[in-house]
């Protein structure tokens, strides 16, 4: 099954191998990263990926990504305002919101806020919860932190967990964006592209004492101090990254219709009836998976096909399209 996914993410994101994919560890107890003088207007995109611990500090909520102290806009795990473990946010021009997502399953997440001026859109694994009105003349700062919020000390609200891929655009990305750059890495010179923090520096699990800043991949060097991290062992230090984002994303593209040499892919996103056309002359297989590596369809056609997709959950999907010594992987997402 590995060996599966391995080969569907070399054939569509250019699979550059392991060696540099690291993620931050956090404990819970006094460990976050700091910056100064950065902050968000009302047009914005905010992701990451989180894998929370299995439970927190109790009495207040974690906060993975938190900009303030005076015009807050933080987000992360609920412990008092929802359901414990639940997607939580909070920002001043709104008030507090949950959703009914459990992030402390154990698994990585993707956790994606979109501001696009009077809205605000969030995404849980890549699938849009609620879109919902906000100030279009907010201004959320003046500072950032990763793992508590920017007020003062405040034992519970230091988030437990290991974060991934946190990215900041200064636009407001649409859910296909979203998708196409979902589980795979950036290369930090993207349009728009305010701060990319992949976490990949140091040594996993090792003396990491002169990594004082967490590095900024774009060119605006928006670097983050590091403050009370242990940087030794596998607690409150860069770690080795488990989270679904490897290799370099493709994102040369945003066309709702893909096209490969002889191939038609569309519509993407889809909701029901996934159409494929081709110039081939001899059959092709199709071979949709999920993201776990399962095969979820295989069939032969002949040029153009039409394939259900209505009853697919909600997500990320890989379609397989061979023809003779041609073979095709693009990513779809279904809503």
């Amino acid at each position: 099954m590995k060996n599966l996914i391995f080969t569907l993410l070399s054939v569509l994101l250019s699979f550059n191998g392991f060696s540099q994919n690291h993620a931050l560890h956090f404990d819970g107890a006094n460990d976050y990263v700091h910056r100064d003088n950065f902050s968000l207007n009302s047009t914005f995109t905010l992701s990451f990926w989180i894998k929370p611990a299995a439970s927190a500090n109790g009495g207040s909520d974690d906060r993975v990504v938190a900009f303030g102290p005076s015009n807050r806009l933080e987000i992360g795990v609920a412990d008092s305002d929802c359901t414990n473990g639940n997607l939580w946010m909070f920002a001043y021009d709104v008030g507090v919101k949950c959703y009914d997502a459990d992030l402390r399953d154990g698994e990585w997440h993707n956790i994606a806020l979109v501001g696009n001026g009077e809205t605000r859109s969030i995404y849980f694994d890549g699938i849009l919860l609620e879109i919902f009105a906000a100030d279009p003349l907010a201004e959320y700062g003046v500072n950032m932190r990763l793992g508590t919020w920017t007020g003062g000390v405040a034992t519970a609200a230091y988030y437990a967990g290991e974060l991934d891929e946190v990215r900041i655009w200064n636009v407001a990305l649409s859910a296909q964006e979203l998708a196409e750059t979902l589980s795979c890495e950036l290369d930090g010179d993207e349009e728009n592209l305010s701060a990319y923090y992949n976490f990949n520096q140091g040594v996993p699990e090792a003396n990491n004492a002169n990594e004082t800043f967490v590095l900024d991949a774009t060119a605006n060097e928006i670097f983050g101090e590091v403050r009370n991290f242990t940087l030794d062992g596998s607690s409150s230090n860069w770690i080795a990254s488990t989270a679904p984002s490897t290799g370099l994303c493709n994102t040369t593209s945003t066309e709702d219709i893909v096209h490969f040499k002889d191939v038609q892919i569309f519509p993407n996103p889809v909701h029901d009836l996934l159409k494929i056309n081709t110039d081939f002359s001899s059959t092709s297989t199709v071979q949709i998976y999920n993201a776990l590596g399962e095969k979820m369809i295989e069939q032969v056609f002949l040029q153009n096909t039409e394939l259900s997709m209505i009853d697919f959950a909600k997500g990320i999907y890989f379609v397989t399209i061979t023809n003779s010594n041609k073979q095709l992987t693009q990513k779809v997402m279904t809503f």
